[in-house]
């Protein structure tokens, strides 16, 4: 707990915790596979 804060306190880098964190991740490794294939599309903007 309190890790958010800090960072954000430290980094002056916005941050919040996801609700699924693994999702996230999966989201995110998908996007970095299709910007190395040349396919990115950022259709969430608010992700």
């Amino acid at each position: 707990r309190g890790l958010e804060e800090l960072l954000e306190s430290k980094t002056g880098i916005n941050t919040m915790t996801a609700e699924d964190p693994m999702k996230c991740v999966a989201i995110g490794t998908g996007k970095y596979v299709e910007m190395l294939s040349g396919n990115y599309q950022d259709d969430d903007k608010g992700m």
